[in-house]
């Protein structure tokens, strides 16, 4: 499994990963923008993509609305 993962910080990190499978690869991002531009690069894919809602600047709900805005 792929996981994108957008992380306030290192606490948060450290609680989700101690939560997931061995096997399971995890790709990190600090920002709501960053996690877009990852997802816009189209070099990877995930299975998941879970978002912290207290990332700044916009937040883990930013990224949602933006994700569900782009598929209509």
């Amino acid at each position: 499994m792929r996981i994108l993962l957008v992380s306030s910080g290192p606490l948060l990190t450290r609680q989700v990963t101690s939560a997931l499978p061995l096997d399971t690869e995890m790709v990190e991002v600090r920002t709501p923008q960053r996690g877009l531009a990852v997802l816009d690069a189209g070099e990877q894919t995930f299975d998941v993509i879970l978002a912290d809602a207290d990332t700044h600047p916009a937040g883990g709900f930013h990224l949602a609305r933006e994700l569900r805005a782009r598929q209509t």
